[in-house]
């Protein structure tokens, strides 16, 4: 994608649908003044035109320009490549090298970080995994080590974050997170919907032992921990537990 360089005109007259000098169709117009114009194209690429006034300055511009559009998805990131563009237009007009290079530096890190969508799955199928681990682990060793008449209340926690960790992995394609989300957000929700799982074994425990729901379990470690994980795995088991015992009563 090289810069267009045209003759002294004003670009303002430009419309859409209109040919640019480089033989190209313009589909839509993103900025322009007298002296520039930054486009899409009919084919779906970026064009420009402007008239070389500044020198080194415009020739940094462009650089730039073009080494950033050429690092992230211009079709999935429409809004980005719209602020990049806007950038290089304020860049052209820039009055120094510096003053130039200083105002891609946000627009810079803003691409840096956008993510793929596999990226973002991995990260947060892993920290669900770690949580799921570290919660497990603990909950494990509460249960070895304690003598009181609940400790089985702690297999039903470890069990219902399992639960929800098998529920992360078997429906990872349908997570969807905005491409340009903090690593900590998406670090967060694996932690929250473990930690949810964890709530609802804890709470399948509790209705066991209460004789409100599930009372074939409460005698039966294995059946207790089988429902920890189901319910864990099952985001509507609870809700529609809750509101039978709510009818019978």
């Amino acid at each position: 994608m090289e810069p267009i360089i045209a003759e002294q005109e004003d670009k303002t007259k430009y419309k859409n649908g209109d040919v640019s000098i480089s033989g190209e169709v313009i589909e839509m117009i993103y900025c322009a003044s007298t002296d520039c114009i930054i486009f899409k194209t009919q084919r779906g690429t970026t064009g420009w035109e402007y008239v070389n006034k500044n020198g080194k300055i415009a020739d940094r511009a462009a650089v730039k320009f073009n080494e950033l559009h050429e690092l992230f998805d211009t079709q999935a990131n429409p809004g980005v490549l719209v602020s990049l563009c806007n950038i290089f237009f304020s860049a052209l007009n820039a009055k120094t090298i510096e003053e130039c290079d200083r105002l891609f530096v946000d627009i810079e890190q803003r691409i840096k970080d956008i993510k793929t969508p596999d990226k973002i799955k991995s990260h947060f199928i892993l920290c669900a995994l770690i949580f799921t681990t570290i919660s497990s682990f603990l909950m494990l060793t509460a249960y070895n080590f304690s003598d009181s008449s609940f400790k089985y209340v702690f297999l039903c926690i470890a069990g219902g974050s399992v639960g929800a960790l098998f529920s992360i992995l078997q429906r990872n394609n349908e997570v969807v997170f905005n491409n340009q989300i903090k690593i900590q957000y998406i670090y967060f929700q694996a932690t929250f919907t473990v930690l949810l799982g964890s709530i609802s074994g804890g709470i399948i425990y509790l209705l066991s032992m209460s004789d409100l729901a599930l009372t074939f379990a409460n005698k039966n470690i294995y059946s207790l921990v089988l429902l920890s994980i189901v319910s864990g795995f099952s985001e509507r088991m609870i809700p529609e537990l809750f509101g039978k015992i709510e009818k019978s009563n």
